[in-house]
């Protein structure tokens, strides 16, 4: 390939990859998370991983580098008894990897969440049926009952299904040119999708692992060594497992019955328009979908624009750097081989049957990969957007040596190196809880999306596991805390939290944090200050209660929440006129705030205002008709002023709003109250 423009797009190619690496690790570019983990390797690693790149991009040693593999590739395809042994000996080795550096992190995608509902007995879940019918129905059949956990039911999945994905991608790169069967296996596990079988806690790994099976099917049938039935069976299977499937092996599997069924003269064009036509056509329904309200399609596709709710759009600058860290974590043959196809003089006998199946396996994945809006934005969904990377990647491989004689480029190797580099470092930051979280934590704050009080909760019970990160413990709680909107199921959690930090005794050996005196030292912050009045009255005396009312109204006199609370801790030391006029103010700084409404209506019912009290709520309910404290004190004062109707209507409300055993206790406490009295106005 010397002297033609193949040649020279490849050593491009594999310099800017080579480049991009460089960049991201050593200068520690954050936006670039795909492939920044410089800071979380061993010292020296990066180095030594970046003084073999600039090695082998040296010609005479790629490419002797590269007549070995060929030549050891040839020895494996020409002999029976290795074909057998060399997948058996990769199971053994890379398994052991999988093993040894096992994820201690349940902070990526949904793993929490998956852990949950593997905990509340669930056995079905609509997208991921297949995946977590098997999680579920083996914890419940052999884990649990033998004393292990659902985390620990996921991590030896995850590893079981990486053993899978290696016989898999072994057979997928022999059969695709057994010459070189050695650098296209390479390729394959070197994709950033690797990283779920390293024990990980998710709904894909079984998906991931059967990839490689599906791939090597579709390749048989359209090369006409298989059973187009045997490929749909196994699609099926595929999408039962994960609802993915269906959408990205739809291009093949129309593809493979259109091949089926037409003759040798076959014209490309008309498959070519009719596989144009079908995904056009589900572009357009999904979007009309989507600007109907229909299916929930406003949240799984991208908008053009952002807006509030929905910051990720087609047209924003975050995605498009998710598409290229996707790319760089699992996707790196992409940026290899397509400028070399690119520049490749193309002829209609190339458009054999092969490269249809690579364009049309394509297609779908890239079309996932553009419009699928990513739930948790972007970073946290590498492993959802790994799956269809894997299928690009492997499309482009398919389309590259779809032309006879066609050979893997020695240029590759670097692209190899920093492809198992990356992989491998993703995969070691995970195994240790340090590490895990100090990277979950600056993925967060490279790439702020939405509400992450959920991601900062997940962290500090991470921290609260481990003792190495007791000194991050008070910091990620701080960070749960500046996270809107303040609920207060969420605040609970966060303030038992910050109590357990301030009690837990030494017998781990470390100093029990002073969480109060650290917000006293940060009482120049309207946020800490609040926190540490909500903490107080929890867990704070009269004293503390006092000192902190008259701090939040000195120190922040034109802030509504400031005077609201300073109120309240008035209020729960019988400080009545200094109540008083924190809620009055509070009430003058924002007559519409139903914290607010809620809180003086409560002064006023004490104070056997029962008029103000129902005016007040009133307006409360008009402004949050999904407020249980207004609809619950609303009902509460309307029984004491005698208009039962009224307040039958709103308990029934409170009753349909009321999360957890505390409020469902006290609104049937309410409710037998209310129907005692109607009961006895009626004799």
């Amino acid at each position: 390939m010397k002297n033609q423009p193949e040649h020279r797009a490849a050593y491009i190619s594999s310099g800017l990859i080579l480049a991009l690496f460089a960049a991201a690790t050593l200068i520690e570019i954050r936006l670039l998370w795909g492939f920044n983990f410089g800071a979380f390797l061993p010292s020296g690693a990066v180095g030594v991983g970046l003084t073999l790149g600039v090695l082998l991009m040296w010609s005479s040693l790629s490419l002797g580098i590269q007549g070995r593999l060929d030549g050891v590739s040839t020895i494996i395809a020409d002999n029976r008894r290795l074909r057998l042994v060399v997948p058996l000996l990769l199971v053994l080795a890379i398994g052991a990897l999988f093993k040894y550096y096992e994820s201690s992190a349940t902070l990526l995608g949904d793993a929490v969440l998956r852990l949950s509902q593997i905990d509340d007995g669930r056995l079905l879940l609509p997208t991921e049926m297949g995946d977590f019918f098997v999680h579920a129905i083996l914890c419940r059949v052999f884990f649990i009952p033998n004393q292990f956990s659902a985390e620990t039911c996921y991590n030896v999945v995850s590893v079981a299904c990486g053993l899978f994905f290696v016989v898999g991608a072994w057979r997928l790169a022999a059969y695709m040119t057994a010459r070189q069967s050695i650098q296209l296996f390479l390729i394959l596990i070197s994709s950033g999708m690797t990283v779920l079988f390293f024990g990980y806690i998710e709904s894909y790994s079984i998906l991931a692992a059967m990839l490689p099976f599906v791939l090597l099917q579709a390749l048989k049938v359209v090369d006409g060594h298989g059973s187009a039935w045997k490929f749909l069976a196994l699609y099926l299977v595929a999408g039962l497992v994960h609802a993915v499937a269906f959408f990205l092996f739809l291009g093949p599997v129309v593809l493979v019955f259109l091949l089926s069924h037409g003759s040798d003269d076959l014209k490309v064009a008309r498959v070519n328009r009719s596989l144009s036509f079908l995904f056009i056509s589900i572009l357009c329904l999904g979007y009309l979908g989507r600007s109907m309200g229909w299916f929930g399609l406003e949240r799984q596709l991208l908008g053009l624009v952002g807006r509030e709710g929905f910051e990720l759009a087609l047209f924003t600058a975050d995605h498009g750097w998710n598409l290229v860290n996707w790319v760089l974590l699992s996707g790196l043959p992409i940026l290899f081989f397509l400028p070399i196809l690119a520049v490749r003089k193309h002829s209609g006998a190339e458009l054999n049957r092969r490269l249809l199946l690579a364009i049309w396996l394509a297609v779908p994945a890239g079309l996932f990969v553009v419009f699928f809006a990513p739930q948790l934005g972007g970073p946290r969904d590498w492993d959802l957007f790994s799956l269809p990377m894997f299928l690009i990647s492997s499309a482009v491989l398919i389309g590259y040596i779809a032309r006879p004689q066609r050979s893997i480029p020695p240029q590759v190797l670097p692209v190899l190196l920093v492809g198992a580099v990356s992989t491998f470092a993703f995969a070691y930051v995970n195994s240790s809880p340090v590490l895990s979280a100090d990277r979950f934590a600056q993925v967060l704050q490279t790439t702020k999306f939405k509400n992450q009080i959920h991601e900062y909760t997940a962290l500090m019970d991470h921290a609260r596991k481990y003792p190495e990160l007791t000194d991050r413990r008070l910091q990620y709680a701080l960070q749960a805390w500046d996270q809107p909107p303040y609920k207060r199921v969420d605040s609970s959690f966060i303030l038992n939290y910050l109590n357990w930090m301030t009690g837990y005794s030494s017998q781990d050996g470390h100093v029990p944090v002073d969480v109060p005196g650290f917000l006293k030292s940060e009482s120049a912050s309207r946020d800490r200050s609040l926190l540490l009045a909500v903490y107080y009255l929890r867990f704070g005396g009269d004293i503390d209660l006092l000192q902190t009312a008259d701090h939040l109204e000195q120190r922040f006199d034109e802030d509504v929440k400031a005077r609201l609370y300073a109120g309240i801790l008035f209020m729960k030391t019988n400080r009545l006129d200094e109540c008083l006029r924190n809620f009055e103010a509070a009430y003058q700084l924002d007559s519409n705030d139903v914290e607010v409404l809620t809180a003086y209506a409560g002064f006023q019912y004490q104070a056997d205002n029962l008029q103000q009290t129902i005016i007040l709520l009133d307006r409360a309910v008009e402004l949050n008709p999904n407020s249980f404290q207004a609809h619950y004190s609303l009902a509460v004062a309307l029984n004491d002023s005698g208009q039962l109707d009224l307040a039958v209507e709103h308990l029934s409300k409170a009753r349909e709003l009321a999360v957890g055993q505390s409020r469902r206790r006290k609104v049937e406490a309410t409710w037998r109250t209310l129907t005692k009295t109607i009961q006895n106005r009626k004799k």
